[in-house]
């Protein structure tokens, strides 16, 4: 039996289907790696976070509302205390669980 050949493309025709397919396959790894690394972002974010640290809007406004002027309640306690109902705990117990 004679060697048998693989011809890629059978005609100029076929150059521009090769390039398209180049083409998405490139934007579909370029799309792939670029959520992959979101994903990994999360991961971290989700690893470091503690509700102690997190910023509020209530006490970066100093509990006024910056157009109004009017006092606001604190988000922090309303957070802190609705953690306490859910996981208990004595002192800050229940911040390092959640």
């Amino acid at each position: 039996r004679p060697p048998q050949s693989v011809v890629i493309l059978s005609s100029a025709a076929d150059v521009p289907l090769v390039i398209v397919a180049i083409a998405v396959c490139s934007w579909t790894g370029y799309f792939i790696l670029g959520w992959w690394i979101e994903v990994q972002d999360v991961n971290r974010q989700l690893r470091e976070f503690s509700v102690k640290l997190a910023d509020c809007f209530c006490c970066a406004n100093h509990h006024q509302h910056p157009e109004t002027g009017q006092a606001v309640l604190c988000d922090r306690k309303l957070v802190f205390g609705a953690l306490k109902e859910w996981y208990g705990g004595l002192d800050e117990e229940h911040l390092d669980k959640f």
